[in-house]
């Protein structure tokens, strides 16, 4: 039995590998086992990892590429930690990780969910960026549908019994792909985890070209699927199903237009969808927009 199991999922990213691993061996604490499944890597990861002479380390070579999700699910099942940390190939933790977690946990038992800020470095650019995790807020499952998803990764510690439990686990559907771990948080959330947000910075968050989130617009269309699904077959704190859908899908079309005019200079795009959806939604969609920069300055300004 371990205090900490580590579940790493990887593909075809073996140099990033490398590094995420140093980060895992040089903890200060060790109390840890550490899982690593290797999901159908063809660029010597498989060779690598056969190589590795660690105790605590479990390795699982699959034959195919099914995507993180499996993968993480083969973690979980496999693990004997009481606590699950999750951690992406292309990540890493500073060397304290451990230890500001563990810390955290004793000092506020009767949460089931740990959550730390992360530093976002992009690869190319060297750009920084301090990701912000939470806030925790009273019905949090309602909040994590209204107001979309406030949890990293492999920011993110959960309590293994409550996993088990439950039968909480990532889904491996393909129209959730790259969203998988906010449908988990739903589910953790659904559920009645209690969720705690560490303030310290503890990893870093790397972007480069082979992120599976790069594809926005993908990303943003298994975002609207994901939600599609809990809106309409989860979700029961809304009985007029097609009102809470309209707020949701006023809030994608928000972030779709900001994504068009700042992110993909695809400006026109951005200018039509806008007044399609005001012809469209009219009051409701005004009333979203000022909902949305609302919350997103009251968070900008809870954290100064």
């Amino acid at each position: 039995m371990f205090y900490f199991s580590i579940i790493i999922p990887t593909y075809n990213d073996l140099i990033n590998l490398k590094k995420c691993l140093r980060s895992v061996y040089r903890q200060d604490f060790l109390d840890y086992e550490l899982i690593i499944v290797n999901d159908g890597s063809t660029d010597g990861t498989y060779e690598f990892l056969n190589s590795l002479n660690k105790e605590n380390v479990s390795v699982y070579n699959l034959k195919e590429n099914n995507g993180p999700a499996h993968a993480r699910n083969i973690g979980i099942k496999n693990s004997r930690g009481a606590w699950v940390c999750f951690l992406d190939s292309d990540d890493f933790w500073i060397k304290s990780k451990l230890k500001i977690t563990l810390k955290n946990i004793k000092l506020n038992e009767n949460y089931d969910v740990y959550c730390h800020n992360q530093i976002r470095k992009e690869k190319l650019t060297r750009k920084i960026k301090k990701l912000y995790t939470g806030p925790y807020k009273t019905k949090f499952y309602n909040n994590l549908i209204l107001e979309g998803n406030c949890l990293i990764t492999s920011a993110t510690v959960v309590r293994n019994e409550f996993l088990i439990k439950n039968s909480v686990f990532f889904r491996t559907d393909k129209k959730y792909y790259s969203v998988e771990d906010y449908d988990f948080w739903l589910n953790l959330a659904f559920n009645d985890a209690k969720f705690f947000f560490i303030k310290d910075f503890l990893g870093f968050y790397y972007i480069h070209k082979n992120n599976i989130t790069t594809n926005i617009m993908k990303h943003k269309k298994n975002y609207l699927s994901l939600l599609y699904n809990h809106v309409f077959k989860i979700q029961k704190f809304e009985l007029n199903k097609f009102k809470l859908w309209k707020k949701i899908y006023c809030k994608y079309l928000i972030e779709i237009i900001i994504i068009n005019l700042f992110y993909i200079d695809n400006f026109k795009k951005g200018v039509l969808l806008f007044f399609c959806a005001l012809k469209k939604f009219k009051l409701l969609f005004i009333l979203n927009i000022f909902h949305y920069f609302i919350v997103k300055f009251k968070n900008l300004f809870n954290r100064i």
